[in-house]
C-alpha cells in the first residue's frame, strides 16, 4: 500500500499527558491535558502515514504513522492509529488524536 509524507510545521504537532473523554455519541468531549508543541511555527516536522488506501484523504484504522524532525531524527517511533476511538472524535478533517503515543496533529494549513 502507498505511504503518504506531509510535512508540517512545529506547531501543528504536540504532545498531551492525559485524555479525558465526557458523554457520549454526538454529544462526546474530549478534552486533553497539558498540551504542548514539540515545536514552533517555523520548525518543519515529517510525518509518514503508511497504509494509505487509494483515493483515501482521511486517516483509517491499520494505518501506521512515524513522526520525523527536520534533521531526519524520530520524534514519534513508528504507531498504529486509532481515528475510530473516542467514539469517532480521534480523528476529524483536521486533527488526528494518536492515543497509543499521546501525539496530537492538527492539519489545519498543512502541505504535503
Amino acid at each position: 500500500m502507498p505511504t503518504v509524507t506531509l510535512s508540517l510545521r512545529g506547531d501543528q504537532i504536540g504532545t498531551y499527558s492525559s485524555l479525558r473523554g465526557i458523554g457520549n455519541n454526538t454529544g462526546r468531549k474530549v478534552d486533553l491535558s497539558d498540551v504542548q508543541a514539540v515545536g514552533t511555527s517555523s520548525d518543519v516536522y515529517t510525518v509518514v502515514v503508511e497504509q494509505v488506501n487509494a483515493g483515501v484523504t482521511e486517516f483509517q484504522n491499520g494505518q501506521f504513522v512515524t513522526i520525523l524532525d527536520s534533521n531526519g531524527n524520530i520524534v514519534m517511533p513508528r504507531t498504529s492509529i486509532n481515528p475510530d476511538a473516542e467514539q469517532g472524535k480521534a480523528a476529524g478533517d483536521e486533527h488526528l488524536i494518536i492515543i497509543q503515543s499521546n501525539f496530537l496533529i492538527d492539519l489545519i494549513e498543512f502541505s504535503h
